[in-house]
């Protein structure tokens, strides 16, 4: 089930547990969040997630922002984990009102 968890920053979500996104299930997907916070995922302006080199997860689900157009997305560069040997990345999506407008719906 995907997750989403306040960082200490404010208004930044992290996102996690992506690998089950579709683009055919994201109404589904998103109204299944379980939520960690006090407030409604679309409250907050900037959401973070991540995904290994392996996973489609991420990838999957920055081509639906994209696609959407649900706003600003940026990826940091695959970045080898010295713990894990995993190669992973990092997106921040800045939401716009058309994508607020969305995850307000999948409530």
């Amino acid at each position: 089930m995907p997750s989403i968890d306040v960082t200490t920053c404010c208004g930044a979500i992290e996102l996690y547990d992506i690998q089950s996104f579709t683009p055919r299930t994201a109404k589904t997907f998103f109204a299944n969040i379980d939520e960690n916070t006090e407030r409604s995922i679309y409250y907050y302006p900037i959401i973070v997630f991540s995904d290994t080199q392996f996973n489609l997860g991420g990838r999957t689900l920055a081509k639906w922002i994209k696609d959407k157009r649900f706003g600003r997305l940026t990826k940091s560069n695959w970045v080898r984990n010295p713990n894990s040997g995993n190669f992973i990345s990092v997106w921040t999506w800045t939401l716009n009102a058309k994508a607020k407008k969305f995850l307000e719906e999948c409530e």
